[in-house]
């Protein structure tokens, strides 16, 4: 399986032009980012692909008719530009409208998507959600809301950008999770979570009331690479084998203890060390 990176943290603010040299030099074959017209091409020039690149800001579940409109023009662009620089996946944000019921986001989420996901299917390219919960802001987070939103629009041309990490966070058994909705796995992201049990014995599930501190993330957990937390890396990519799932294993970087907001250097020997762990553990 080929093994990339997602762009986070300190690293995302340098060029796309001195990350994808530093990432061909050490044997990366992909990198997530931002979409742009030259996304593809500057990364070809460096031997790479691009599997999946970002929407960025743009806002398809909106209550705000006008905004709406505005929002699947731009994705429907994106789209065509994916298309033309052979990118597949086109990964979206998803975050919830405040203060709309569970019935109502699904119903918003048809309106804006559903044009976008016709679009979609046309040109040939996915349209992917990660399924990071954002503390409970954002829509496509669990097996029932997947279940509700894919169910909504009727497109195979959406999918997920599949996240275990996050799914130990929520206590949903990701490997299950993998198998049930093998079909919508569009795309991967490398990232594991660390959890304390002290901590989640202390506080629940929902944290401290009064007490602060702990690790950034979460108190009783934390993001961590791939190999310092609880995932079965070699069963996850095992499962992704038996779906047929074709893309890269690209990894998010989002742990603290190697750099995530604070050091360049650091973050690239963190994406160093964990590539030879993947590259040992899937043999």
């Amino acid at each position: 399986m080929k093994i990339g990176i997602r762009l986070t943290g300190e690293m995302s603010r340098l060029s796309l032009e001195e990350n994808a040299i530093w990432a061909a030099q050490h044997g990366f074959a992909d990198i997530e980012t931002t979409l742009t017209d030259t996304l593809g091409e500057t990364l070809r020039q460096h031997g790479l692909t691009a599997w999946s690149a970002n929407l960025g800001r743009v806002r398809l579940l909106t209550a705000d008719d006008a905004e709406r409109e505005s929002a699947i023009q731009q994705a429907k662009e994106a789209i065509d530009t994916c298309a033309r620089q052979g990118i597949p996946v086109l990964g979206s944000g998803h975050a919830q409208v405040e203060g709309r019921s569970g019935a109502d986001q699904i119903e918003l989420f048809k309106l804006g998507f559903g044009p976008v996901a016709k679009h979609a299917e046309a040109a040939g390219v996915k349209v992917a959600f990660e399924n990071w919960p954002n503390r409970g802001r954002n829509l496509m987070i669990s097996p029932e809301l997947w279940d509700l939103a894919f169910s909504a629009v009727g497109s195979d041309a959406l999918g997920l950008t599949f996240d275990p990490s996050h799914l130990v966070v929520l206590h949903i058994d990701w490997l299950w999770a993998m198998r049930a909705f093998k079909d919508r796995i569009v795309y991967v992201h490398g990232k594991d979570t660390e959890v304390f049990p002290e901590k989640l014995n202390r506080y629940g599930s929902y944290g401290p009331f009064v007490e602060t501190g702990g690790p950034a993330s979460g108190i009783w957990w934390r993001y961590r690479l791939p190999g310092f937390g609880v995932i079965d890396w070699r069963k996850f990519a095992d499962v992704l084998s038996e779906i047929g799932y074709a893309g890269p294993l690209n990894i998010e970087h989002e742990d603290q203890v190697w750099g995530f907001t604070k050091d360049v250097p650091r973050m690239r020997d963190g994406l160093l060390l964990t590539k030879r762990f993947l590259e040992q553990t899937l043999g």
